[in-house]
């Protein structure tokens, strides 16, 4: 996704970035790479503002995908947690 974002040059939405992390979570470990790969974008996206939802879904999809180290270095840089 992030490579397709680049190439294209286009800024998803919030709601469309939360979804695909969702439509990850429920996928599962195949969905993992395409997780990480928003979960890329997120981080190197400077306009991107960090709130618990946006949190949560992200946590929640490295939960899913089983990928507990992931999850837990999320978990441990939510703010007021």
């Amino acid at each position: 996704m992030n490579e397709g974002i680049q190439r294209w040059k286009i800024n998803p939405s919030m709601t469309v970035v939360m979804y695909t992390l969702a439509a990850c979570g429920e996928i599962g470990s195949t969905a993992l790479p395409v997780g990480k790969s928003v979960y890329s974008y997120i981080l190197g996206n400077q306009s991107v503002r960090h709130d618990v939802m946006l949190d949560t879904a992200i946590l929640s999809m490295f939960v899913k995908c089983g990928d507990s180290g992931q999850a837990l270095k999320v978990w441990n840089t939510m703010e007021g947690m």
